[in-house]
């Protein structure tokens, strides 16, 4: 019999961070002082119910179209509003950031980067703007509801999918990034406001797109199909294009599902072509953010930039690492970061000169900053005392958010770490074998104890990289042969607060015992 105990708590922020509790009673305490209209910014006639926009006083009417490089070409000729946005995220998602339209106009191919624009709905000078300044990002935790960054009024409202409940189509306000694609490289003509039509039939997930993409074209009218393809071919041609400075970072080849509240966890194989498609979701956020610091650092008075330090040889060791769990135990490994800043810098993993965050304003306080800097140089407006302010103390803001995301990422790992481990619970709670494979990596000394970390590489055939930590006897670290992978049965688990030594009694007595 298998000797099976759970217990576990989703891990803790600090306590110098507004919990999802603080969020909610923030929104809740400005709603009944001053009501949502303070909250939101009420340049449009939106209705209350936002679901129904034909009622409560029509259909309501976002900004003009303006462009911000002033460009001869009307934005009306290449961006139509009756053609839907196509948005590809993970299932389930509510927060959809980004979406993309390819077309062709006069013999010239075009490819459209949508962002959504959650700044449109909001008053800076209200409690919601600092509840998001202290946030600083949306939270992902397995077993718990994403704590969004947003309210959820302005987050339906500015996502570019449609609510759960809602029918037929809205038109939504966004960034718009115009490129035309020449040799199948996008170049930067214009960025502009728009408008854009968000529908139900165009709201994809990795998996579905993949799908649609097997079934093959069907002529002109299958649209759908023919710009995924064209997208695929675009992301591949960019890939090749950075391959000489670019570190490709793959993506994952399974991903997990959980119920809400953490009572089953389960592996599912992510399709080769859905991998792909992962990839070009990452390859046009990352042409749109390099476009937008580009722009930012010559036109606005202050802006935002993402940088990374690396070293040539590490920059080298991490090009030939295959697989993602081992590019992230190098990154953390060799304490590889990075960070918000004032000053134009680098992005050594991404392989360009200057880089910013500003495609996820949904999920990152950061990236709404880099909205609202970018919007003051498009409607030549002089900022608010709000937002004086925060340019004056932006490098503290930074410096705070910079510690948030690490404190996030770090959370998020510690998440991954408990969904692998309930996963195997589950496989043993229902007498099905359990089998990992690990190698030995580094040994420390701390609180008098020596202890090893050691790499679970795989449970089953599910491929991973967790960092478990327990004790050992072992003294020769110097012939130590980390380079050996090392196979063992699991029968039995206990997971509690750390996630390391006691979880799994077995590969503890194994490297306890460890000898070379």
């Amino acid at each position: 019999m298998c000797s099976l105990e759970i217990v576990y708590k989703p891990p803790k922020m600090t306590e110098t961070h507004e919990t999802h509790e603080t969020h909610e009673t923030h929104e809740t305490i400005h709603r009944k002082l001053n009501g949502i209209r303070n909250s939101i910014n009420a340049r449009q006639a939106f209705p209350t119910n936002v679901n129904k926009l034909g009622n409560a006083g029509g259909t309501p009417q976002p900004p003009s179209k303006q462009s911000f490089l002033s460009r001869t070409r009307t934005t009306d000729e290449i961006v139509p509003t009756s053609r839907p946005i196509i948005c590809i995220d993970p299932e389930g998602c509510t927060d959809a950031d980004d979406a993309f339209n390819i077309i062709s106009k006069d013999g010239i191919e075009y490819l459209l980067l949508h962002i959504a624009d959650p700044t449109e709905y909001l008053d800076v000078d209200s409690p919601v703007f600092d509840n998001i300044l202290a946030q600083g990002q949306t939270r992902y935790l397995v077993g718990s509801r994403p704590q969004h960054l947003y309210p959820q009024l302005i987050l339906e409202r500015a996502s570019l999918i449609l609510p759960a409940d809602a029918l037929g189509s809205q038109v939504k306000t966004a960034i718009t990034i115009i490129s035309t694609i020449e040799n199948g490289i996008p170049t930067v003509v214009d960025i502009i406001q728009n408008q854009v039509m968000v529908a139900r039939n165009s709201q994809l997930t990795y998996e579905s797109a993949a799908q649609i993409v097997s079934r093959g074209t069907h002529g002109a009218c299958d649209t759908q199909s023919v710009q995924l393809e064209r997208g695929l071919e675009i992301s591949r041609q960019m890939t090749a294009s950075n391959a000489a400075t670019e570190i490709v970072i793959h993506p994952k080849k399974w991903e997990w599902s959980v119920t809400h509240r953490g009572e089953t966890v389960s592996f599912a194989k992510i399709s080769q072509t859905a991998r792909e498609f992962k990839t070009m979701i990452a390859n046009f956020a990352k042409f749109a953010n390099h476009e937008l610091s580009k722009y930012l650092s010559t036109h606005a008075d202050m802006s935002v930039f993402r940088s990374c330090a690396m070293s040539a040889q590490q920059h080298d060791e991490l090009a030939k690492l295959e697989t993602p769990a081992a590019q992230m135990k190098f990154i953390r490994g060799n304490s590889i970061r990075a960070e918000y800043t004032t000053d134009v810098a680098p992005h050594d993993i991404i392989g360009i000169s200057t880089y910013t965050h500003f495609t996820s304003p949904l999920r990152r306080a950061v990236d709404t900053i880099g909205h609202i800097l970018l919007k003051l140089v498009l409607t030549s407006t002089d900022p608010s005392p709000r937002i004086i302010a925060l340019m004056r103390t932006m490098d503290g803001t930074l410096e705070t958010l910079n510690t948030v995301a690490s404190q996030m990422k770090k959370s998020q790992w510690d998440s991954d770490k408990w969904a692998h481990f309930k996963y195997i619970h589950a496989l043993l709670e229902t007498n099905r074998p359990v089998t990992i494979q690990y190698k030995c990596d580094t040994i420390a000394i701390l609180a008098g104890k020596q202890l090893m970390n050691v790499v679970i590489l795989n449970i089953n055939d599910v491929d991973t990289q967790l960092i478990y930590t327990t004790e050992t006897d072992c003294l020769n670290v110097a012939a130590m042969d980390c380079t050996v992978t090392h196979t063992l049965p699991i029968t039995s688990m206990w997971v509690g607060w750390n996630l390391n030594q006691g979880t799994l009694p077995e590969l503890d007595s194994c490297i306890k015992k460890f000898h070379t």
